[in-house]
């Protein structure tokens, strides 16, 4: 595991991180050559039971075996290890509709989260991709933003044409609150942590998948 979080993204050794705290109750006792398929249906059942969703517990037996290959012990169990079947119907994109009701409704609630939801549906940047922009990556005279470190080496670098929404969004931050820093979001992010965004009933929008 100590390995692997230098390999890794910080937000993929974070969901490891998060899947060990539900696996060492479990597993922490037993050696890696006693782990049978019947206790990994054991450890999804009860997984189950306590109302985690499928795609959280295929993450969790997903550890497992990434451990357990390491040391080839998982071809002998592999065969009657049977991951859970997942929803694939929970993300959607918004209607046009349902982004102009989110947008309004973060607009009366906070100019901080309301300046990442236009980021977010103008340019279909990552979150972690908007949380690291810096004002450097912005290019005013081209009106186009570069990616910066992305979770793909492909999404890494690539460049952005900023639509009139989104380049308003960033020149109101930025009047609003001149760039001191480096970065776009430090006081950004500051002023989302510090209020509460509208619920999805309020904003009549699903928020799911957007940031």
């Amino acid at each position: 595991m100590e390995s692997r979080v230098h390999r890794v993204a910080a937000s993929t050794a974070g969901i490891d991180t998060h899947a060990l705290k539900h696996l060492l109750p479990v597993f922490g006792a037993k050696l890696l050559c006693d782990v049978k398929a019947d206790d990994l249906a054991s450890y999804q059942a009860k997984r189950k039971r306590e109302g985690a969703q499928s795609r959280t517990i295929n993450m969790e037996i997903g550890l497992i075996q990434r451990m357990l290959r390491k040391y080839r012990l998982w071809d002998s169990i592999a065969p009657d290890v049977h991951m859970l079947s997942e929803r694939k119907d929970i993300g959607r994109a918004l209607t046009a509709d349902e982004e102009q009701r989110l947008l309004e409704a973060t607009a009366k609630t906070d100019s901080a989260c309301h300046t990442a939801i236009v980021l977010a549906l103008n340019t279909a940047m990552r979150k972690d991709e908007i949380r690291q922009l810096r004002w450097a990556q912005i290019d005013w005279q081209q009106r186009t933003v570069t990616v910066g470190k992305s979770k793909t080496s492909a999404g890494t670098g690539r460049v952005i044409p900023l639509n009139a929404s989104a380049l308003h969004g960033l020149a109101e931050w930025a009047r609003r609150f001149p760039m001191q820093s480096r970065s776009i979001m430090s006081s950004l992010l500051v002023r989302i942590r510090g209020t509460t965004p509208p619920s999805p009933q309020k904003a009549g929008a699903p928020l799911g998948g957007l940031l």
